[in-house]
């Protein structure tokens, strides 16, 4: 691409939503399977698969690292890119809640797959169990049936600078919300 016609920069932000995509469709739009970020391996789960499945998967990735001298860092590997997943998981979760008119979302899943090959796409392991990246209180400030949240046109701020933001409740529950006044505090 020539600069001319390079894609507009568009800094890291909470104003992102799928109004576009929906826009003139008469019907509920319930998306299907939003997300799937990866995790890397814990390599020690493999230990956990005692019946007829064996975790082939996690066990060449633990052999990898450990030909590589790597096998020290795994936990390091898993942190990060769990933490890249969270953020990530948050952020798509939070464009379809900030949609006007949107019928919901569906995960793949919240635990790994390992029925058809691999799919680290977990928060939690394929025997359902915490990988300890976000605890079940921390996820839900963002996937819940009513949720708070803010429009910002980004996400750092100088001092120089006023910061903005439009709030919105997501509300699924099961009525309105009651007639009340918010009350927030901003924190740095």
């Amino acid at each position: 691409l020539t600069r001319r016609n390079a894609p507009k920069r568009v800094a890291p932000s909470t104003m992102a939503d799928y109004r576009d995509s929906i826009q003139g469709v008469a019907v509920p739009v319930i998306s299907h399977e939003i997300g799937q970020y990866q995790v890397y391996p814990r390599p020690g789960e493999a230990a956990k698969y005692t019946g007829v499945l064996r975790a082939q998967n996690i066990e060449a990735v633990r052999d990898r690292l450990e030909a590589a001298h790597m096998l020290d860092q795994a936990d390091d590997f898993v942190r990060a890119s769990g933490a890249l997943a969270v953020i990530c998981y948050r952020e798509e979760i939070e464009a379809a809640l900030r949609t006007p008119g949107f019928g919901g979302f569906q995960l793949l899943d919240l635990q790994d797959f390992p029925g058809q090959g691999t799919a680290l796409v977990g928060i939690l392991d394929a025997f359902m169990d915490s990988k300890g990246l976000i605890t079940p209180e921390e996820w839900r400030r963002f996937c819940a049936p009513v949720v708070a949240l803010a429009r910002m046109r980004k996400y750092c701020w100088t001092a120089e600078e006023t910061f903005e933001a439009e709030l919105q409740v997501a509300n699924y529950g099961r009525g309105a919300l009651p007639e009340g006044r918010a009350q927030w505090v901003l924190r740095s």
